[in-house]
């Protein structure tokens, strides 16, 4: 699937500018399963990611964030989740171009999980993400 995209980034670039992720899972020789995070740049350039990826104008920002983190893997996953709100309210913070809804896909042994959250609330000085259930979830949950 990335390298399909990849192509369309290619094939579109006239008519087309979005940086992407894709990701997915892939199987070793030895049948076992890992995730795998691809990203697609505006030029159609495909590159393997770590064990997360960043993408859109408050993408530095939040990389720069993100990268006081090193040991993510060996963090619980409600801790990430909150590491990387506080990435993204960082970027919001900074970037005129980030904000709104935050549409978060966490991919693990149990499958995916679709979160979407407002990171700004009525009360900055909590600042307190504020989960959204069941808004602008995509049309597909089912993936």
């Amino acid at each position: 699937v990335a390298h399909y995209l990849r192509h369309c980034m290619r094939e579109e670039g006239d008519k087309l500018l979005a940086s992407l992720l894709c990701a997915g899972c892939r199987f070793g020789k030895d049948g076992k399963a890992s995730g795998v995070i691809y990203s697609i740049s505006t030029s159609g350039a495909l590159m393997e990611e770590g064990d997360f990826s960043v993408a859109g104008s408050g993408s530095t920002y939040i990389m720069a964030f993100l990268d006081r983190f090193s040991c993510l893997e060996e963090q619980s996953e409600e801790e990430c989740v909150e590491k990387c709100i506080g990435a993204i309210r960082h970027a919001m913070e900074r970037d005129g171009n980030s904000g709104g809804v935050v549409r978060l896909l966490i991919m693990d042994e149990n499958g995916c999980r679709s979160r979407t959250i407002m990171p700004v609330t009525e009360s900055l000085e909590e600042k307190k993400p504020k989960d959204l259930k069941g808004f602008a979830l995509p049309q597909n949950n089912s993936i």
